[in-house]
């Protein structure tokens, strides 16, 4: 990704596929989150481990990890 990509996550697979379904249910409440990459974060041997972003103060005081949510999109826009 590029800084600026626009990334969205949900914690858990099973809310992946309720919105991709379109589950009306209202007792089901999938929870996801959008925000904007900003740069990967890399281990000593350059091993991409992370990312930063940017967002309304969540979760942005460290960097991401793949196991902090279970689905992950991510895009880069021209226009």
């Amino acid at each position: 990704l590029k800084p600026g990509a626009l990334i969205q996550v949900w914690r858990d697979k099973e809310d992946y596929k309720h919105v991709v379904s379109g589950i009306t249910d209202p007792e089901i409440d999938p929870f996801g989150h959008s925000f904007i990459f900003l740069h990967y974060t890399k281990d000593s041997d350059g091993k991409i481990i992370g990312i930063k972003i940017a967002d309304q103060g969540y979760q942005s005081h460290r960097a991401l990890l793949p196991r902090d949510y279970e689905v992950w999109w991510g895009a880069n826009l021209k226009i």
